[in-house]
């Protein structure tokens, strides 16, 4: 039998500041984490249109340094505009038509998984990798089949599904962290 003191790392003076940010934190959690789940189709249109805004902002940052960078090549100037340009036309399109813009957030949340299962199971191969072999290739395997399944599968689907799992997780970790708050202070 051990005598472990526990020692709160939280200093006396700010415990309750603490404990209201955490409770006010976990309250938003879960009521955005219950909207996500019972509403995932309009949550995912939202995101949609801003990831359209996200797209426009990036656009523009990139049209932007296009004409004001200096020491620039004209081919990375080109390509800066190129990209800017189309950034911008994306983002609006997106912001326009949602629909249109939660295929392009399915294509991007997609290529992107695709490219971390690559890139896990490029550094299972050369041994760089911060869990045991096997579980990095599990992890890239499921990371490329899921990426492949929000790229070709209904993206619309298979983004309520990603905001209704997101939402419950937020429910779940609100709910934990309303019972794990530290002790208030006297």
């Amino acid at each position: 039998m051990s005598n472990n003191v526990l020692i709160n790392p939280i200093p006396a003076q700010s415990r309750n500041a603490v404990r209201t940010a955490i409770i006010i934190a976990s309250l938003i959690g879960i009521v955005f984490g219950l909207v996500a789940m019972f509403w995932s189709g309009p949550t995912v249109v939202v995101a949609a249109v801003l990831f359209g805004v996200a797209l426009i902002l990036m656009g523009l940052v990139r049209l932007y340094f296009a004409f004001a960078s200096t020491g620039l090549s004209t081919g990375l100037r080109i390509l800066s505009l190129v990209l800017g340009a189309a950034l911008v036309v994306f983002g609006v399109i997106a912001v326009i038509h949602p629909g249109v813009g939660i295929g392009l957030l399915a294509l991007w949340i997609g290529i992107g998984w695709i490219l971390a299962g690559l890139q896990d199971l490029f550094g299972a191969r050369e041994g760089v990798a911060l869990a045991p072999r096997w579980l990095v290739i599990l992890g890239g395997l499921i990371s490329i089949a899921a990426g492949i399944i929000m790229c070709v599968w209904y993206p619309s689907i298979a983004l309520e599904t990603l905001v209704w799992v997101a939402g419950l997780l937020l429910v779940i970790f609100g709910v934990v962290s309303l019972f794990t708050l530290p002790a208030k202070a006297e």
